[in-house]
């Protein structure tokens, strides 16, 4: 029996596709972008966040975010009686096939609970602060105080309004 590995009838080149995959942009996205897209009633930014909506399925681009995202998302549209059950279920399929949905580590949760008190930041926002250090990626968030936090230790961080920039 051959040793070869078949993606869509091709043999795998793992190689490349590593290549590939280390070179992507890498983004951590938190809740105050990602709910943009799907509930713009009042919302500031609506371009920066529509033109990173439409960056996701780049292949020049990786988009990773917390768990969390999920949590804090549903908690705001609890709300929006706009967005009925069968909107809600579409949006979250679609952010599991748009972006890197993480699980949190131990070791994630240790780091943010240490950023969360050096910075006095919630522990929330200090887990996209953590997460984006892990993978050295570039926070994207439309929070100023998360954003001034971040800056503070050192990490790579794009506030929506100067996405374009």
């Amino acid at each position: 029996m051959d040793n070869y590995s078949y993606f869509n009838d091709k043999e795998a080149n793992y190689t490349e596709y590593l290549i590939k995959e280390a070179i992507k942009k890498r983004y951590v996205l938190d809740t105050s972008v990602v709910a943009k897209w799907y509930y713009k009633k009042n919302e500031s930014d609506l371009e920066n966040a529509s033109i990173i909506y439409n960056l996701l399925k780049s292949e020049n681009n990786i988009f990773f975010a917390p768990d969390l995202l999920i949590y804090e998302l549903l908690n705001i549209y609890r709300t929006k009686a706009e967005l009925d059950n069968e909107k809600i279920n579409r949006i979250i399929l679609e952010l599991y096939d748009l972006i890197v949905i993480l699980g949190v580590s131990k070791n994630i949760f240790l780091k943010a609970f240490l950023n969360s008190r050096n910075l006095n930041i919630s522990f929330y926002d200090s887990i996209y602060l953590a997460l984006s250090k892990d993978l050295d990626a570039i926070l994207v968030t439309a929070d100023k105080k998360l954003s001034e936090s971040a800056k503070e230790t050192g990490r790579s961080v794009l506030m929506l309004s100067d996405f374009l920039k």
